[in-house]
């Protein structure tokens, strides 16, 4: 059965008795964007994902996709703060997806930190994530 986020969010609503404006207005997120989702021709991103599962009353983990969940519930595991592993993947998520990372390589960048031995700053963490994309890359040439 495939993975259909744009269901789970309409039954949501529906249920709730709102219609695309109300989210529109709760969400900040077209009309024309939500109705896209709805129809399964676009997916959300995560920050979309999170304002919509707010406005809906649902965990956000519905409305990810299997490999943004494996790297939410990863990157979970790292902060102990399920707010912060959420705005980790917000903030980095073209990133991520932009290179083709996997919990894998997330592993790699968290032992680049320890390496360091202090905390990544966002710059650093995008350094640490181009290096591995760039570390992918040359493997796939040899």
């Amino acid at each position: 059965m495939a993975f259909n986020i744009g269901k789970i969010i309409k039954e949501a609503r529906e249920k709730e008795g709102l219609k695309l404006i109300d989210v529109k207005n709760k969400t900040g997120i077209s009309i024309s964007f939500l109705s896209d989702i709805e129809g399964g021709r676009r997916k959300p991103s995560t920050e979309n994902a999170v304002k919509i599962a707010a406005a809906l009353g649902l965990d956000v983990k519905l409305l990810l996709d299997e490999r943004s969940n494996s790297i939410l519930n990863y990157l979970h595991e790292l902060t102990n703060n399920e707010d912060a592993a959420i705005r980790a993947l917000q903030q980095n998520e073209d990133l991520i997806v932009s290179n083709g990372l996997t919990k894998e390589d997330l592993e790699n960048i968290k032992l680049f930190e320890y390496a360091k031995g202090l905390g990544l700053s966002n710059d650093e963490l995008k350094e640490a994530i181009d290096f591995i994309a760039k570390m992918k890359k040359k493997g796939k040439k040899d």
